[in-house]
């Protein structure tokens, strides 16, 4: 694991441990029991992360970084049906509200439309799924850190983080349903870059 994927999981878990044992963040438990599930969508994803919102702002989809700070800090889609008094187990200070929860929706355009009730956790990062699961690279060193300079941004979807590891550029994206992968394979070689999705299809892994 990279000094930066380290700086990650900290960061996350202190973000929690931090809001979970102030004063200033109380954590408030679920007071309604409905469900946001109706239909079952034939295209539902899973992941883990953060839920974030300030006040005033839209409730966001942390699956990336999060700063240890109190409250803490971190971005990704918005969520458009979020409903806190459902979820529960969160926390809050200084005008921000925010939990960790597996969550279970659609996601479309940017923005993450839940399907399923969340399922509160006691982790903010994303589960590991790294390059060790699969052979060594074929990346050198000096490539690969420049492969990290030029990537900022994939298709439009921003990169939650990058770093080289195991022979590969690890790159982690909000969802790729196995085309990213294969595109960057097709232009830059094969075990060269290796993409890791936040989002999962419900029941099953990306195709490769």
């Amino acid at each position: 694991m990279t000094g930066q994927r380290k700086w990650w999981l900290i960061a996350a878990l202190a973000a929690m441990l931090c809001a979970c044992n102030s004063p200033d963040a109380p954590i408030t438990e679920p007071t309604a029991t409905k469900s946001t599930s109706g239909a079952v969508p034939t295209n539902e994803l899973v992941g883990r992360g953060m839920v974030l919102q300030k006040q005033g702002g839209a409730p966001m989809l942390c699956l990336g970084p999060v700063a240890a700070s109190l409250p803490p800090q971190c971005g990704g889609p918005v969520i458009r049906n979020w409903d806190w008094s459902e979820a529960g187990h969160f926390a809050s200070a200084g005008g921000v509200m925010w939990g960790a929860y597996e969550m279970t929706g659609m996601l479309a355009d940017g923005e993450f439309t839940q399907t399923r009730r969340p399922v509160p956790s006691t982790d903010a990062s994303p589960p590991e799924a790294g390059p060790t699961t699969v052979p060594p690279g074929n990346g050198k060193e000096l490539q690969l850190l420049l492969l990290q300079r030029e990537l900022t941004s994939l298709r439009g979807q921003p990169i939650l983080m990058s770093g080289a590891e195991n022979g590969y550029l690890v790159i982690d994206v909000v969802y790729d349903d196995g085309s990213l992968q294969r595109e960057l394979d097709s232009k830059y070689g094969p075990r060269i870059i290796l993409i890791r999705s936040a989002l999962k299809p419900l029941g099953g892994s990306p195709a490769s």
